[in-house]
């Protein structure tokens, strides 16, 4: 940041968003319109630290979902207004703005999308990005169903495709994911770390990557270095405090009886492998709560077979008539 930060200079009204933490794209994108809205009222104090603060968050937004191509075009708004001080993303950046018009099966996707049948939508992607692999925006989405679904390894065979070169820093960090979900954690940091263009929310999973394979100092010099270019990342400050006084190495449960809690609506075969797992898993004296939320489909059934297997203490029955 250009402006010298400090906690005690954000406005009350941003403090609890920022405290709460520093990752997911749609909590830094809010986040930063809101803090962008109060740089630009008349009687703003700090209105530079503000401005400073609102463009650190936005480009983070875009880090944490590089093939966002809306999200990079906000990002280049904002280096109009306040250059950015690294500029080795800008060849990336652009090329994704200049890439942002929608293809045709959008809709169609995003009404999949909105019905939640993974199944579908992974379908529809693969066939749409089959016919365009030039396309970034199936690219885009096939690469985030495969890792929302597990898919790893299909998603790490969609960089055996070409490139834009502008675009090998965003390669290298979606490599670098695939890598890191497999457990990979050498092929990680190599991809994160690699020479050339990196962006800051590289260099913090990077570190993360070294901290596993057990290169501790490596990974706090790293986190240190981009605190001080990032301050405000509240979840770095914290996961830098807990590698340090080794919190995270702690196993205390937590006091009291854990409750699972649990949702559905016209999810039978779902909520059944969900309780299954359960079943087969060392969840101690916790206990389980379903709100079957109005299914028309055999959820009931399922639920009450479940709790003769579970017992009555264990597992919690809650019925709602209507789907709200």
């Amino acid at each position: 940041m250009k402006s010298k930060f400090s906690f005690r200079d954000i406005p009350k009204e941003l403090r609890p968003d920022l405290v709460t933490g520093s990752t997911g794209k749609h909590h830094l994108a809010a986040l930063a319109d809101k803090t962008l809205s109060l740089a630009a009222q008349p009687d703003c104090k700090n209105a530079a630290l503000l401005v400073d603060l609102g463009v650190d968050l936005i480009l983070a937004a875009w880090e944490s979902d590089p093939l966002d191509m809306e999200l990079a075009g906000h990002v280049l708004t904002c280096h109009k207004a306040r250059p950015l001080e690294d500029k080795s993303m800008l060849p990336a950046l652009n090329t994704l703005a200049q890439r942002q018009t929608l293809p045709k099966g959008h809709t169609y996707f995003q009404r999949l999308v909105s019905k939640g049948n993974l199944e579908k939508v992974l379908s529809f992607t693969e066939a749409e990005y089959a016919k365009d692999r030039e396309s970034l925006f199936w690219r885009w989405k096939l690469t985030s169903v495969l890792m929302h679904t597990g898919d790893f390894e299909g998603a790490g065979e969609i960089f055996q495709d070409p490139w834009p070169k502008e675009l090998a820093p965003v390669r290298a960090k979606l490599l670098g994911d695939v890598y890191f979900c497999e457990g990979k954690y050498d092929l990680a940091a190599e991809s994160y770390l690699a020479d050339g263009p990196a962006t800051i929310s590289m260099r913090i999973r990077g570190a993360e990557a070294l901290h596993r394979l057990g290169e501790t100092k490596k990974a706090l010099a790293l986190w240190t270095q981009v605190l001080a270019e990032r301050p405000w990342d509240t979840s770095l400050i914290l996961r830098r405090y807990d590698r340090v006084t080794g919190r995270d190495k702690e196993e205390t449960p937590l006091p009291g009886r854990a409750a699972i809690l649990l949702y559905t609506f016209n999810k039978a075969d779902e909520i059944d492998a969900t309780l299954k797992s359960l079943g087969e898993s060392e969840i101690g004296d916790a206990r389980i709560w379903v709100l079957n939320n109005g299914s028309s489909d055999h959820t009931a059934g399922v639920l009450s077979s479940r709790q003769e297997r579970f017992g009555k203490d264990s597992l919690n029955l809650m019925e709602h008539p209507i789907n709200i």
